[in-house]
């Protein structure tokens, strides 16, 4: 399923596997984990550009990938730490407080 708009674009998806299918991708798996990166364009035929673009893969275990292409002009790469940090803790329910307080 893909939802966008002009500010974020997300895609789901859902991989009729386990993880541990995969060996979790350790090691030197760099031609599997491009299937789950995200390949989307960054600007529509219309001309809409998206700068920020989440694609969040599901497995059969309950286990997740998240893959996020951002526009360097949204942040840097400490800044995409700090949102992924945030998102993991948001998914985990381990934080009642954000942290990253909207500006």
């Amino acid at each position: 399923m893909v939802i966008a708009d002009l500010e974020l674009t997300a895609i789901e998806a859902i991989c009729n596997c386990n993880l541990s299918s995969l060996d979790y991708l350790e090691g030197n798996y760099f031609e599997m984990a491009t299937y789950f990166a995200v390949d989307f364009p960054s600007q529509d035929e219309f001309g809409n550009q998206y700068p920020l673009l989440l694609r969040v893969t599901k497995f059969l275990c309950g286990g997740y990938i998240l893959a996020l292409s951002m526009s360097h002009t949204i942040c840097d790469g400490t800044g995409a730490s700090k949102f992924l940090h945030a998102l993991a803790d948001l998914a985990n329910g381990t934080k009642t407080e954000p942290l990253l307080k909207p500006v």
